[in-house]
């Protein structure tokens, strides 16, 4: 029996072990898991704090990497600049050169022009000088011989003791003039029957000639419608050059070897003929397109179209001559100018090329006007109203210049100032003939 209870003793004592130690056991292993779970939390932990550091390290890895990156990026930045600076600079310099150059080649076409219109204020001024020498000393030279021969004239009559002086008859034939002639068909001698003291000069017509030109040139100055010209120097020359059209008065020289002095020329050059002068159309064009008064406006625009048509054969007039030449040379050298035009058309020898500029259409006359008090015309060349009179188309234009004249009313001489004119008129060329009869019958 007290082996059974101490068995059973023992028994519950055992159980009451193994329950202690089962409590034992769950205790240590909740501490264990406890552990477990604190070391996990720790690892947990420190692997947070790794990753932390990790990525703290990376970070400044990073920023560093990308400080270096970006350092490098404005490095290539600033050297992409300064490449940048170095080519606009260039560009610029080369802009500068461009527009230096530019400059260079303005300032050169400035200085040219500038040059020129001063090398043709100095042109200008010379030849006027120039000019004013000439005709100086053409004037003594005239006098001189004028003087000589009145010298002459007198000591014959003083010799002969004559009290009057024969009577020169001169009968007229068909409207020309006929007497004591040279071979150019101009009157050698005329006298007066009321005077004695008259001066006698002998005056020819000659053909053009190139040593004349000087001469030329100085009359046609004296116009005073072709200063502005820029081919006045080629015009010049073919004047003097076309000697199958034109004449030359001249004082008739008994000594041959001395050149003769000219005091009045006249010819006809068809503005289309020389390529020298292609200029002078355009200043005559030129001249009709700056009127702005509304009377002209269907004659200008009728003489351009006239002017500007090629196909049309247009003579242009130029003649110029002294104020004290012989009133009576006017119509001849009108008719001998004609002469000269028929005689061109009916050469057969002539190249048919030059010789079809000589049948004209028209004639143009380039000359200068005035107005009296009365609003009368009166014409520079007294000739030329009769031309005028046959006119198609006319224009006008003021030259802002007064010229002098002096009236004599009641035996005296009075001063009157008159508006000065520029008046381009065409003539029908058929009608030049019935204008140079009319001036032969007023003479």
């Amino acid at each position: 029996m007290p082996t059974f209870m101490n068995y059973i003793k023992e028994k519950n004592i055992f159980v009451k072990n193994s329950e202690q130690v089962m409590e034992d056991e769950k205790t240590a292993g909740r501490s264990v898991n406890q552990k477990r779970e604190k070391i996990k939390v720790e690892k947990n932990a420190q692997m947070n704090r790794n990753t932390n550091n990790n990525m703290n390290n990376f970070e400044r890895k990073s920023e560093k990497i990308g400080g270096r990156e970006k350092s490098k990026r404005n490095q290539n930045i600033k050297r992409e600049k300064l490449k940048m600076n170095k080519n606009m600079i260039k560009k610029k310099g080369k802009k500068k050169k461009k527009k230096m150059k530019l400059n260079q080649k303005m300032n050169e076409k400035m200085n040219e022009k500038v040059n020129e219109k001063v090398n043709e204020k100095v042109n200008e001024k010379v030849n006027e000088k120039v000019n004013e020498k000439l005709n100086e000393k053409l004037n003594e030279k005239l006098n001189k011989k004028m003087n000589k021969k009145m010298s002459e004239k007198m000591s014959e009559k003083l010799k002969q003791r004559t009290d009057k002086v024969s009577e020169h008859k001169e009968k007229q034939v068909g409207g020309y003039v006929q007497g004591n002639i040279t071979s150019q068909g101009i009157p050698e001698k005329e006298t007066n029957n009321s005077s004695s003291d008259e001066l006698t000069c002998d005056f020819e017509l000659i053909d053009p000639e190139d040593v004349y030109k000087d001469n030329i040139r100085i009359l046609l100055k004296s116009t005073e419608l072709y200063t502005n010209l820029k081919c006045s120097e080629q015009l010049i020359n073919i004047i003097c050059d076309q000697q199958n059209i034109g004449k030359f008065v001249c004082v008739s020289n008994e000594e041959k070897n001395e050149k003769v002095n000219i005091i009045g020329f006249q010819t006809i050059v068809n503005i289309n003929q020389y390529d020298e002068i292609h200029i002078l159309k355009e200043f005559l064009l030129n001249k009709i397109k700056k009127i702005n008064t509304f009377e002209y406006d269907e004659n200008a625009k009728e003489l351009i179209n006239l002017i500007s048509n090629n196909k049309n054969n247009i003579g242009l007039l130029i003649n110029s001559r002294i104020i004290n030449c012989p009133i009576k040379l006017i119509p001849l050298i009108h008719k001998n100018v004609m002469d000269d035009i028929l005689w061109s058309q009916g050469i057969e020898d002539m190249d048919v090329n030059e010789k079809k500029f000589y049948f004209f259409d028209y004639i143009l006359f380039y000359t200068k006007i005035y107005k009296n008090v009365n609003n009368e015309l009166i014409f520079s060349n007294y000739e030329e109203q009769f031309f005028f009179q046959n006119k198609i188309y006319h224009v006008m234009w003021n030259n802002n210049n007064v010229k002098r004249f002096y009236e004599i009313t009641n035996d005296k001489n009075r001063e009157v100032n008159y508006k000065e004119y520029a008046m381009l008129f065409v003539i029908p060329f058929d009608k030049v003939s019935d204008a140079i009869d009319k001036i032969y019958a007023t003479m």
